[in-house]
């Protein structure tokens, strides 16, 4: 019998095992989480080249549903032949991707979608520049903002390292359905071209155009289940920008201690950014201030 501890540290061994054994592991999780989560279900979930077997949580205080990710080493960053690729595209990011990191995580949980405006407010968070409706993402968040809500209900903000590797989800490609764009994956730029409006127009007749909700993208979710990774709202998260470094074991977020006022780091792009900021590794540097597309994905570290 697998030590569910030893399953649950890599992602091939979890894969590899029977269905059972994954129960097994499950159960001992589950038992781990049960101040917190409910344990919903074992769902597999499948994109591009890659599928997994996936344990689904609801979190009992804000009622959001959490998927839990296996741990394992991967390699953070645009690889050499990624940036092949995005020269030859005539992709260019927002801030260095390279070079390409060695990076081991732990088991975690995150969050199927992001925080709603439902969410948010049931739970005290500040008050929210714009309002679509309670199923939509919270947006025009700043990153205090989402640390001081997620604080509230013993939730946190994912490590960068976290984040990247939850939406490559096993995949080595620019996009993690594939090295292609394809619209139907992730809502940007080029999904809303067809209406002709600026941003004057923004928030008058074309208001609800800015972001989606969860069930507009119901299946096209990555390998481990969770959707809009890409598009939609650039997501927080918890690390002050930094050049990638040697660290293996990431573990705890970078900050930043040489500036009064550090950078943080956005990731997934927006509904208003083209493919080169809607990619696995594209990290987005901004200020700590809400502005619209901001907003955030909740996380939960796995302590067996």
């Amino acid at each position: 019998m697998m030590n569910p501890h030893n399953l649950l540290e890599r992602i091939n061994v979890w894969d590899e095992a029977t269905d059972q054994e994954r129960r097994n592991a499950l159960n001992v999780a589950s038992e781990t989480l049960a101040n917190r989560f409910d344990f919903v279900e074992m769902r597999r979930f499948s994109c591009g080249a890659q599928s997994h077997a996936i344990g689904v949580y609801r979190h009992r205080q804000t009622d959001m549903l959490f998927h839990l990710i296996p741990g394992d080493t991967f390699l953070l960053g645009s690889s050499d032949e990624e940036r092949a690729l995005l020269q030859q595209k005539g992709y260019r990011g927002d801030a260095s991707e390279s070079p390409t990191v060695e990076v081991t995580l732990s088991p975690f949980l995150l969050s199927r979608f992001m925080v709603t405006e439902g969410a948010w407010r049931q739970h005290g968070g500040a008050n929210l520049t714009f309002e679509f409706g309670e199923e939509y993402p919270v947006d025009a968040v700043s990153r205090d903002e989402a640390v001081a809500l997620l604080t509230k209900v013993g939730l946190r903000l994912p490590l960068e390292a976290e984040w990247e590797y939850a939406c490559r989800a096993g995949s080595q490609t620019l996009f993690y359905w594939g090295n292609d764009p394809d619209p139907s994956y992730c809502w940007m730029k080029q999904n809303h071209t067809q209406y002709d409006y600026d941003y004057k127009a923004i928030f008058n007749e074309y208001y609800h155009y800015l972001n989606h909700k969860e069930d507009e993208h119901q299946g096209k979710h990555n390998a481990f289940g969770l959707i809009d990774m890409l598009g939609n709202l650039s997501e927080w998260v918890a690390d002050d920008y930094h050049q990638y470094t040697g660290r293996q074991i990431w573990d705890e977020p970078f900050v930043d201690v040489e500036h009064k006022d550090p950078d943080g780091i956005q990731r997934g792009g927006c509904f208003n950014y083209g493919w080169d900021l809607c990619r696995c590794a594209t990290r987005i540097v901004c200020a700590n201030y809400g502005d619209t597309g901001m907003g955030v994905r909740a996380a939960y570290s796995l302590e067996l």
